[in-house]
């Protein structure tokens, strides 16, 4: 699989293809595939992984402390080419929607892991309580080795969690626990990083937000795609703030049917 610059558009050779199959990094173990999909008008590209297994690695807790980690050498390689490919695809255009999803076979503190966030992915794992960042159990020891890792213009608005229906039970469908994100594709989007805005979600929007400022450090040129044509007026602005509803329900755009009933009073700066 390759990419190239089409006019400052990602252009790959085919729709789902293979990275660097041939390299030695990936000899006696999967390769990573790339499929490029349409959501909302708007590409996404997503890296699927099964790293290399850690098995001939000593025990965590063996006789060998700290333990000799046979494998790791490998998957730091395999993540070196999976970032490089990332690399390839944000020079071309640093808005892309990049995922890189898979079991990677290492902790999120690992030097394997580093070699993705260092390509500028953010591990969604990062989002919850460190207590809650496992997915495996292997001789007693809870790991995380499944990761979801996205760009920044994904990252702002993602939500993440691991559900922990397997690991910890022994009548199991899976010995992984499944990893659940949802991100935020608008049509049009191309904002990253912390300038994105927040579509006037109920956590985050500010004060007296208006269609013309979607959240405190949005410019005049990113505010305008963080709202829906129809609901552009209706959703933050102090002459039409919603008055009826509980903040937990608070919606996420509203619509002109709705703009009266979206928020309490006291809530009505949250909205």
């Amino acid at each position: 699989m390759t990419a190239t610059d089409a006019g400052g558009e990602i252009d790959l050779n085919y729709a789902v293809g293979r990275i660097d199959p041939t390299n030695d990094a990936f000899d006696n173990s999967r390769k990573p595939l790339v499929a490029e999909f349409i959501f909302n008008g708007e590409s996404v590209f997503v890296i699927n992984n099964h790293f290399n297994s850690k098995i001939g690695d000593d025990p965590l807790f063996g006789a060998n402390q700290p333990p000799f980690e046979e494998t790791l050498a490998k998957r730091i390689e395999q993540a070196k080419i999976v970032g490089a490919f990332v690399d390839q695809l944000l020079a071309i255009d640093p808005d892309a929607n990049v995922a890189v999803v898979g079991d990677l076979n290492d902790f999120g503190y690992s030097q394997t892991l580093q070699q993705l966030e260092d390509a500028g992915l953010s591990n969604l794992a990062d989002l919850l309580p460190v207590n809650e960042r496992y997915d495996y159990v292997f001789q007693g020891n809870s790991q995380e080795l499944d990761h979801i890792l996205v760009s920044g213009n994904l990252g702002e608005r993602a939500q993440f969690d691991i559900l922990h229906i397997n690991a910890e039970f022994w009548d199991q469908t899976s010995d992984h626990d499944p990893l659940v994100a949802r991100l935020n594709i608008e049509s049009g989007e191309r904002v990253s990083g912390a300038m994105a805005p927040t579509i006037c979600s109920a956590a985050r929007a500010t004060t007296g937000s208006t269609a013309a400022m979607a959240r405190t450090g949005s410019t005049a040129v990113t505010a305008g795609t963080s709202y829906m044509a129809a609901a552009a007026t209706t959703c933050c602005s102090a002459a039409m703030r919603p008055t009826n509803c509980s903040a937990s329900r608070a919606r996420i755009v509203s619509t002109a049917a709705r703009a009266t009933t979206c928020c309490p009073v006291p809530r009505a700066t949250t909205c």
